[in-house]
């Protein structure tokens, strides 16, 4: 040791607090975390001769020029107050060369925070290193390296926040790496963020984000018995379509205890295996990617493919004790395909939210999005959020059969209606039986079935099992009335949906729509069914519209009451809202909106009313932007714009965005995402689905950018995506024009910041575009069309590297349809790319539409603007004299 130093000590690195794996080359001081108080891990600290020499350092650096006195209010201003007034003498002496001094000082050091000395002291002797950095801004920092293990968890949690609150104190003055496995990481980032603050902003801990998922994967082969029953939760969640299942379904399930089982699922979520979400009463489980490529790990190494109870070698409890009945809400639907034609199934939580995000209100929302290979056409998925009051049931359709049984089925399964419509909200249902019956023809609404809440249940119940059976005997050839079944269905879908639109219930239907359906045959009738499916759920006011406008059977007219037509709003509008999903949609648009406008025949005594409805594209900003705000609220994030861009820019589908924001860690104190986490999440991505409508080289190109963690050469990216280099120089050009990827000095990287870069970046690497100053007078009144002619014309199409011209001379983003047909036509390869400008800019895509399709005959009176609502359900009420009964199915 050299006794007062030079004041130019330590390893040359920048102050803060990095969470890592691996210990550095070279430390001044290391320090383990272990079942220790925080007094210990100071005195183990102090003990270290590397840490003599920075702490002298810190002293000197921190009072170099500066008088006695300036010294001694400087370490007042910075809280060194805490300590004796000795102490600060010490400190003061060492500082004007007192090597006695020094050695006293370091001495009492290692006592502080014992005895009679509170540990504020310890508190106030870190902070020279950050008094010393105010001072001396340039001086060398030097490291400390603190080891982290699993026993820390065992401190007390004072005691932990105490060593916290040093671990930031020094990093404010110090190279500080916390060492510690990926679990561990985890465990720290989410259990003490909030006793970190000040550390650079806590910029290098990636708190709302999980390791990558390789790591992750890695972490868990090395904890987890491959014979658990860990992996036998996973396999079970990965047999569901749905990869979704309740903690009760998990306890029945199961041959041991429920304690066990939760003990099981924390590990996973621990592990980053699965997450959990929902309310307390009905919480679920979901799979996430890293327990996907888990079981690919199980079945590649071991080939075991065992379950739950096939794995476990112990006596446990049994499994009819634990089954869930009837009285739990819950009753599956048997599974083998023997008894029923389908299956009823959770949606995960990822796949609710995208499909919620892009529904628009009374609407039809188009979403062009491929779908999971190998999907059952059987397998309907249902969920419910109960904060929202938010429903969403998901059908495949194939067919106009399958597709209006499947809708009736799933809607009345056990699953759907337990967790809407529990006995405790049927028993609140008010509205008359006139109005349920005869104004919105719910059927099923017998005298008994209004009395009481379980009965009415099991109606409804009841009723979607006859269907099945009708479907099934159909299908083996024992039942021809294929129009009683399908009047079955639209009956029965139509009835709960009126039931939840009574209850305050928002309800989205999506419907997939595979790619290869014919479209005569497949297409056109399933249109046709779900014209007839809206006409049924919908309304005006509290009256059921299919009824008042293409009822052909006169019995049931006559029965029904008519509604007093309000002249200056005549349009109803449709419960809920359907999402119709698939990758080839614009051979089902055309025989969807021709199949909308006209149901049925509008028979000769409708009143003049009519539905009106839109049909729009889910590519809309608000879509996504509705998406990331709600998937970064289940993980305790806000969303921003930069990130909304980014993941729609890159994405191309909602669903896919909901996908990749589940990947994502989950915070304990509430912050804004960083664009870091959003290259994180994009990364877990498969490569086709990043710039999905780009050439697959480009998609692979700019998903090897977002995972890397360095600049790339091109043969390094040729050679991570698996592409030849010829394909990369043949694109790469074009990705740097539009300023998508920014050319280093040591090779490409992507337009977002990197882990490290999360706060020392500020708004650079970044498109210029993203945050264009739109108050600019060429940026509001530049002519696009003319500039845009202009630049295409006058660049060689064979030297596309001169393209970087186009953003240098154009101001604006908003390219009309016709020039962008144009360029299209010049340069394949550009309109996929300026879409992902134009999101990035906050600008609305140039071919988003609505159309507002009118059901019915149109009412020769339009609706003024200053009006507000058709007649609503307590309007309706007065129309009817006095209670009919019956049962309108």
């Amino acid at each position: 040791m050299t006794p007062l130093g030079d004041g130019r000590g330590g390893s040359g690195s920048r102050e803060g607090l990095t969470f890592t794996d691996q210990a550095p080359v070279a430390t001044d001081a290391t320090v383990s975390l272990q079942s220790k108080p925080p007094s210990n891990v100071w005195n183990e600290l102090v003990k270290s001769d590397g840490f003599h020499d920075a702490f002298v350092d810190a002293v000197l650096d921190a009072v170099r020029g500066r008088t006695y006195l300036e010294a001694h209010d400087v370490l007042e201003e910075a809280g060194v107050e805490a300590l004796n007034g000795s102490y600060r003498t010490l400190i003061l002496r060492t500082a004007r060369g007192d090597e006695q001094a020094m050695w006293t000082l370091l001495r009492e050091a290692r006592g502080l925070g014992t005895g009679r000395s509170p540990f504020t002291d310890v508190i106030s002797a870190a902070k020279m290193f950050e008094v010393a950095v105010e001072n001396t801004p340039d001086r060398n920092v030097p490291t400390i390296a603190v080891q982290m293990s699993q026993t820390f968890r065992d401190v007390r949690a004072d005691q932990r926040r105490d060593v916290c609150e040093l671990i930031a104190t020094l990093a404010r003055g110090c190279d500080v790496r916390l060492i510690a496995s990926g679990l561990v990481t985890r465990w720290f980032a989410s259990e003490h963020r909030a006793d970190l603050p000040g550390v650079s902003d806590a910029c290098s801990i990636p708190l709302s984000r999980s390791p990558p998922v390789d790591e992750l994967v890695e972490a868990a082969w090395r904890q987890m018995d491959p014979d658990g029953r860990e992996a036998g939760i996973l396999r079970s969640l990965a047999q569901e379509p749905g990869e979704t299942l309740t903690y009760r379904e998990l306890y029945a399930d199961s041959l041991v205890s429920d304690q066990r089982v939760r003990q099981c699922i924390q590990t996973l979520r621990e592990t980053g295996l699965i997450d959990s979400f929902g309310p307390q009463r009905d919480r679920r489980v979901e799979l996430l990617e890293a327990g996907r490529m888990y079981l690919e790990t199980l079945d590649r190494e071991i080939g075991r493919q065992r379950r739950l109870d096939e794995s476990v070698s112990q006596t446990g409890k049994s499994r009819t004790k634990d089954r869930v009945t009837p009285d739990a809400h819950d009753t599956p639907l048997p599974d083998a395909d023997q008894t029923r034609p389908f299956q009823v199934r959770y949606m995960g939580r990822s796949n609710h939210v995208a499909a919620a995000a892009s529904a628009t209100d009374g609407g039809v929302t188009l979403v062009d999005d491929t779908l999971e290979a190998g999907e059952d056409a059987r397998t309907h998925l249902v969920s419910y959020d109960p904060d929202r009051d938010e429903a969403v049931v998901s059908v495949h359709g194939s067919g106009a059969f399958p597709y209006v049984v499947s809708t009736a089925v799933a809607l009345a399964s056990p699953r759907f209606i337990d967790r809407v419509l529990p006995m405790s909200r049927l028993e609140t249902l008010d509205e008359p039986p006139a109005i349920l019956r005869d104004a919105r023809c719910v059927g099923w609404l017998s005298d008994e079935a209004l009395a009481d809440g379980q009965v009415l249940r099991d109606s409804l119940v009841d009723a979607g099992v006859e269907l099945q059976n009708l479907t099934r005997k159909h299908r083996n050839g024992g039942f021809n009335d294929r129009g009683t079944i399908m009047q079955l269905a639209h009956g029965l879908a139509g009835a709960i949906t009126h039931l939840l639109e009574a209850f305050g219930v928002d309800l989205v239907r999506e419907i997939r729509v595979p790619s290869g359906l014919e479209r005569e045959r497949q297409l056109q009738p399933m249109a046709e069914s779900i014209s007839i499916s809206a006409a049924i759920q919908a309304r005006y006011g509290a009256f059921a519209t299919y009824r008042q406008l293409f009822e052909s059977r006169e019995e049931k007219r006559h029965v029904a009451l008519t509604p007093d037509v309000d002249a200056t709003d005549p349009f109803g509008t449709l419960i809920g809202s359907y999402v119709i999903r698939g990758p080839d949609l614009h051979r089902f648009e055309g025989y969807l909106t021709d199949a909308l406008e006209a149901p049925a025949d509008v028979h000769d005594d409708a009143p003049e009313i009519a539905i009106r409805l839109s049909v729009v594209d889910a590519d809309r900003r608000a879509t996504y932007a509705i998406a990331t705000r709600r998937m970064c609220e289940a993980k305790n994030l806000e969303a921003t714009r930069e990130a909304v861009s980014f993941l729609q820019a890159f994405t191309g589908s909602p669903y896919t965005v909901t996908r990749t924001l589940q990947y994502l860690g989950h915070e304990e104190t509430s912050r804004q995402i960083h664009l870091d986490e959003v290259r994180y999440a994009l990364g877990t991505l498969p490569a086709e689905r990043i710039l999905p409508d780009s050439s697959p080289t480009v998609s692979k190109a700019v998903h090897t950018l977002l995972t890397a963690s360095r600049s790339l050469t091109q043969t390094e990216i040729a050679e991570r995506a698996g592409i030849s280099t010829r394909s990369v120089r043949n694109h790469i050009g074009h990705l740097e024009a539009f300023a998508l990827i920014e050319v280093m000095n040591d090779g490409y990287r992507l337009a977002l910041p990197f882990r490290e870069e999360r706060c020392s970046t500020g708004g650079t690497h970044l498109p210029w575009y993203l945050t264009p100053n739109r108050d600019r007078d060429d940026y509001r009144d530049a002519t696009a069309k003319g500039i845009l002619w202009e630049v295409v014309f006058e660049i060689n199409p064979t030297g596309e590297k001169a393209v970087v011209r186009l953003f240098d001379r154009i101001k604006t983003l908003q390219i009309p349809p016709d020039v962008w047909q144009d360029l299209g036509e010049v340069w394949p390869w550009a309109p996929p790319l300026l879409d992902a400008v134009r999101v990035l800019a906050a600008e609305e895509p140039a071919r988003e539409f609505t159309n507002t399709i009118i059901i019915g005959a149109e009412p020769e009176q339009t609706a003024l603007p200053t009006k507000s609502a058709t007649p609503s359900i307590a309007e309706a009420i007065t129309v009817a004299d006095s209670p009919m009964e019956g049962n309108n199915v």
